[in-house]
């Protein structure tokens, strides 16, 4: 009985050693083996007169994900969607926020890159008053990074470093991620997303914005100067930013049960804004 016990035991280590190997190795950082993915179709849903639109930006789904759409659609917020193709054709001024999704194919960022650089339409739009929430966690399935396409708005760019511990840091006020317009989370369910963030933000410099004015809501733990999420304003415009893995989180098993809500905070923060600067 004793041996049979013993090899009950060590069958319980492998199994419990293989089930650890195989989380781990299923990440937002690297694309699981045969992952292929899933295309965006641009959409553009009938409008409320006198109500502006969102803009959601995305040719794949991210991680696989209809993270975005899913989310907004339980905001009851109206969007439309536009993949790389469609960018030629959009008219910014029909819309009061644009959201870029994270995880982006690199061919979307090359695409956006002439128009979210200084004098193009989507700077342009921004600096007149428009809010911009761009998601920034490239470097993930799609084996991409945005910063080598162009910086946002205000000479921001971004480094890549893979995390799974944040902290919040401020402000005090109903913004994303520690407080939110749908439900308050904690520092708690920010971590260990398999990863919580793919990177922090740097200034780049050439564009009329100061570093000093950029308000960070949270930073890798015990490292105050990399920026994970960052509010600032833009002239007259806003514009939030996170390397976060909002839409890995929202549509996957990770963190806390209330994890998802960094992504609804950061919408329903990003229509906030708009309300407040309209």
């Amino acid at each position: 009985m004793k041996k049979a016990g013993m090899r009950i035991g060590v069958a319980l280590l492998v199994l419990v050693s293989m089930m650890s190997i195989a989380y781990a190795a299923e990440s937002s950082n690297t694309a699981p083996s045969g992952y292929k993915p899933v295309s965006s179709t641009s959409q553009i849903n009938p409008g409320t007169q006198g109500v502006k639109k969102i803009l959601l930006i995305e040719d794949q789904m991210p991680w696989g994900f209809n993270s975005s759409t899913d989310a907004l659609r339980t905001l009851g917020l109206p969007y439309d969607i536009v993949t790389a193709a469609g960018l030629p054709n959009v008219v910014w001024n029909d819309y009061s926020q644009v959201i870029v999704s994270s995880d982006q194919p690199q061919y979307l960022y090359d695409a956006l890159g002439p128009y979210i650089s200084p004098r193009g339409a989507l700077y342009n739009w921004v600096a007149a008053g428009g809010v911009l929430n761009f998601h920034a966690a490239s470097w993930g399935w799609q084996g991409s990074n945005w910063t080598a396409a162009f910086n946002l708005p205000g000479g921001i760019s971004a480094v890549n470093e893979y995390q799974d511990d944040v902290n919040v840091t401020g402000p005090a006020v109903p913004l994303p991620p520690a407080k939110g317009p749908v439900k308050a989370i904690t520092d708690a369910d920010l971590d260990y997303w398999m990863s919580s963030t793919h990177g922090y933000f740097k200034y780049a410099g050439g564009d009329p914005i100061k570093p000093s004015s950029v308000v960070v809501t949270l930073t890798v733990a015990g490292a105050p100067t990399k920026p994970v999420y960052i509010i600032y304003k833009f002239n007259k415009g806003v514009v939030l930013a996170t390397v976060q893995t909002l839409e890995w989180v929202y549509g996957g098993s990770y963190g806390t049960p209330d994890s998802k809500y960094a992504l609804l905070n950061d919408l329903g923060a990003g229509r906030m804004i708009d309300n407040l600067i309209s």
